[in-house]
């Protein structure tokens, strides 16, 4: 047999008022700011590291294919200085005796495809 006002209490779903604060209480979503922007500062980090250090073969061609436009097909330049930073490549190079400076960037600050333009 049940109890008096218990049992019943527990079969129609309903409880204490202490055990359902205790158990059931919802707590609200907290933002943790700091953690977040440390996030961002790491991948930034991260994204500007691999931009100097990843490979710059085909960003080498690419400053090459748009030097060689300006004139025919027996292109002959040389590369000559390189600077790599995490927001550009300089590439300097000597076609036919002139210096030509080739910048390549990305679309977005740290990320997205790399373009040329000659400078």
């Amino acid at each position: 047999m049940l109890a008096q006002g218990v049992g019943a209490a527990r079969l129609f779903g309903a409880s204490d008022g202490a055990r359902q604060t205790r158990y059931h209480r919802r707590r609200p979503v907290r933002i943790n700011v700091p953690r977040i922007i440390s996030f961002v500062i790491i991948a930034a980090v991260i994204a500007g590291v691999v931009n100097v250090y990843a490979d710059a073969g085909p960003i080498e061609r690419m400053a090459r294919a748009r030097v060689c436009e300006r004139h025919g097909p027996p292109c002959r330049e040389r590369l000559g200085r390189v600077l790599r930073t995490p927001f550009f490549h300089d590439l300097d190079f000597t076609d036919a005796g002139h210096k030509v400076r080739v910048r390549c960037s990305r679309s977005f600050v740290l990320v997205g495809d790399y373009a040329c333009a000659l400078k």
